[in-house]
């Protein structure tokens, strides 16, 4: 699937609560090749920029070889990787530390997240060899989708007060049906179900509202994210732009 972002900005007052548990299942399936890609060369590549040196290399489950993960824009592999349970968990923590802190919090997302309701995200290229691959349902008509744990938990966490904004590149309108407000929705590059934001071909051009509002996002939680990292790890400066400024 695709990397999916959460952009935070420190929050200075919160009465919400965020649940402290999510059920978790890693499915190691059969591993084609032990070792990590030459591609995850650094920590951060590995971990990120707060991820803890102590934690061990991921290992690719699935080696694609020399098959490229997109074939414009990025030089990334299709391989598939898995950290071990105790990494998983505590990166999880730390997220979950980042979300509480947060008060400006968005979400960009893509195909990845709507894999489970039955969509192909057409760009992953392990396909039938991945180790989810087993899991994977079908839907003959997008229309017939359901949202999946990751649209309602992203709507729980917008009708807690955390996430602000949700920046969806998909067409499938399952933000919607998972009862995410459409004013608090950029569905940046069309809709399926919204004859007045119609899908955005591969090399059409994205609505000027919607880019517009896609950089006022980005320029609120790049600001912050700069502000958050320098709070938590001082080691790893970052450029900020000029609305930290």
């Amino acid at each position: 699937g695709h990397a999916h972002a959460i952009h935070t900005k420190p929050r200075r007052h919160s009465s919400a609560t965020l649940p402290t548990h999510f059920g978790l299942s890693v499915s190691h399936g059969s591993s084609r090749a032990g070792t990590m890609a030459d591609e995850l060369d650094t920590h951060e590549k590995r971990h990120g920029i707060l991820g803890s040196k102590e934690w061990p290399c991921p290992v690719c489950v699935t080696d694609m070889g020399n098959v490229q993960a997109r074939l414009t824009f990025t030089d990334v592999k299709a391989h598939e990787y898995l950290d071990t349970e105790e990494v998983l968990h505590e990166k999880i923590t730390l997220l979950a530390a980042m979300i509480r802190d947060s008060n400006e919090m968005i979400t960009y997302t893509g195909a990845g997240i709507s894999v489970a309701a039955g969509i192909d995200d057409y760009a992953t290229k392990v396909k039938d060899v991945s180790i989810t691959a087993a899991e994977m349902p079908r839907v003959k008509d997008w229309k017939d989708a359901r949202p999946t744990l990751t649209h309602r938990v992203l709507t729980g966490m917008y009708e807690a007060g955390y996430l602000k904004h949700w920046i969806q590149q998909n067409h499938d309108s399952l933000p919607q049906k998972a009862g995410y407000p459409q004013s608090c929705l950029n569905e940046i590059h069309g809709s399926l179900h919204d004859p007045g934001n119609p899908v955005v071909p591969y090399e059409g051009s994205l609505r000027d509202d919607l880019y517009a509002w896609l950089h006022h996002w980005q320029e609120v939680s790049e600001g912050w994210r700069y502000v958050y990292v320098e709070h938590r790890a001082p080691k790893h400066r970052l450029n900020p732009p000029s609305v930290a400024e």
